[in-house]
């Protein structure tokens, strides 16, 4: 495992001292931990954010039905929001925000580099919170490329949330302290616009080459937050802007700084999705970098990011900032799989059912799948997917347990592609005996179905969890 930070560890230990997390709770939310105590701020339902509604995937009996469709995407924002309300006192607005596929994959594990397009790897040993199941957890890693691949440059558009939801030391502050660190890292060549919107939308530099970096510079030094949100216009100029500079095989990305927060003009998430529909065109893509607390609309900037091909991200501090711009600057910025859609196949003579853990917005059905018109996932260069199921076997002696198969298209030319492997040689470990890796994703599930109260938790508990994940060598040896 590789550059795992101490403070997932830390935060299981500050929610086991009772510390400040809870949940408003309604029938249409999970709720978390019932034993933590209830510190929910009575903010108005219009002022605490939203996300979209999280219902965990059931048990699927693999007599009856042994194909699991999925896509796949580099979005990572539900650990980074999750930490954020534990760093700074801010009670949890829903247990939705905590989506499991999205904690998971925000670290970085030991998995060897695709030489192709893909490279996959497969573990399986008894399920922690459940002694009559098993955890089978598949590693996919994508191949690395950079983002000056492209020889024609990259064509960004910086869509800035000015509003006066935006004021403030984590918002706007946070905002200018990001985008000065990324033009620092672009390449001179590189197209660059900035479009600000509050009341109005205003396109502050149209077209700039990121060889102007003084420039570029202080127009973003000079953002101010005030006024309401007018999203639906701003978006459409973002659009505009990046076609205009439009480049044939290059890197063409939107990249929006807000708290999603849009409350003028078109400002539902089913409004923004469907103009989004209307603008996007083959190759053009949208970061969403969400910024903010309390009011903050998860659900509208993962709506945008999906909606437009894109990558969610959210930025609590100026470290994740980094992690984010620059660290992972080809992961979230360049995509190496297009319309990335999964099927995972169970070898139903061995197993008799199974769940898949976390991926709940993802799921799709095998019309989606087979379908290679239907919009998915992009996963940007050197991603690694973590994919978890809990399944029941009929028998531990087998020759072929499951086979993955991924669709995807070349993100240069449209091209469709298939990765395919059966995992052969695959057989059961003792837990004992499994990779760090294994266990400390197995940590991270078992600590989200306590903390969430999942019907599914088994014996799931967070004082055996944090004593698991700080006996790995990898925690113990974290720089941070």
């Amino acid at each position: 495992m590789k550059k795992l930070t101490k403070l997932f560890l830390l935060l299981i230990i500050v929610i086991l001292l009772g510390i400040f997390v809870s949940c408003k709770k309604k029938e249409s939310e999970y709720a978390l931990y019932d034993a933590l105590p209830n510190y929910f701020m009575e903010y108005e339902e219009s002022v605490v954010g939203k996300a979209n509604e999280v219902k965990e995937n059931p048990i699927i009996d693999a007599t009856l039905e042994n194909e699991s469709y999925f896509t796949m995407d580099s979005s990572k924002a539900s650990y980074s929001e999750l930490r954020r309300a534990i760093n700074s006192n801010t009670t949890l607005y829903s247990g939705n925000i905590i989506r499991t596929d999205e904690i998971i994959n925000y670290f970085s594990y030991d998995i060897p580099k695709a030489d192709e397009d893909f490279y996959s790897q497969a573990e399986i040993s008894k399920c922690p919170w459940n002694d009559e199941s098993y955890l089978l957890t598949l590693y996919i890693r994508t191949k690395s490329v950079e983002v000056n691949r492209y020889s024609q440059g990259n064509n960004f558009v910086f869509l800035i949330d000015v509003s006066g939801s935006m004021s403030g030391e984590t918002r706007i502050e946070l905002v200018k302290k990001s985008m000065l660190m990324l033009i620092d890292a672009l390449n001179d060549n590189d197209t660059i616009s900035i479009v600000t919107y509050a009341s109005g939308v205003n396109t502050l530099i149209s077209g700039e080459k990121a060889s102007n970096k003084s420039k570029l510079k202080e127009t973003i030094n000079n953002l101010k937050a005030s006024g309401s949100t007018s999203g639906g216009k701003a978006i459409e100029r973002a659009y505009n802007e990046l076609y205009k500079y439009y480049i044939d095989g290059g890197n063409n990305r939107i990249i929006i700084c807000s708290d999603g927060d849009f409350n003028v003009g078109v400002s539902s998430t089913e409004g923004i999705k469907s103009l989004i529909d209307q603008y996007r065109r083959n190759n053009s893509y949208i970061t969403t970098l969400g910024f903010g607390m309390n009011n903050y609309r998860d659900d509208m900037m993962e709506t945008i990011a999906r909606s437009g091909n894109g990558v969610f991200a959210y930025i609590d501090n100026i470290n994740e900032a980094k992690k984010v711009l620059i660290d992972e600057m080809d992961n979230s910025l360049c995509v190496v799989s297009k319309d990335t859609k999964s099927k995972v196949v169970f070898n139903s003579d061995v197993v008799s059912e199974y769940r898949l853990i976390g991926y709940e917005s993802k799921t799709i059905t095998k019309e989606d799948y087979e379908n290679e018109h239907k919009d998915a996932g992009e996963l940007g260069s050197n991603n690694t997917t973590v994919v978890c199921y809990e399944i029941k076997l009929k028998s531990e002696q087998f020759n072929n347990l499951v086979k993955l198969e991924i669709k995807y298209k070349d993100p240069l030319n449209d091209e469709n592609k298939v990765y395919n492997n059966d995992f052969s040689g695959l057989v059961i470990k003792d837990f004992n005996n499994t990779t760090e890796d294994y266990k400390f994703v197995s940590g991270l599930i078992e600590f989200v179905l306590a903390f969430r109260d999942s019907k599914y938790k088994g014996t799931s508990d967070t004082m055996k969890v944090a004593e698991r994940l700080s006996n790995l060598e990898s925690v113990q040896n974290d720089p941070i």
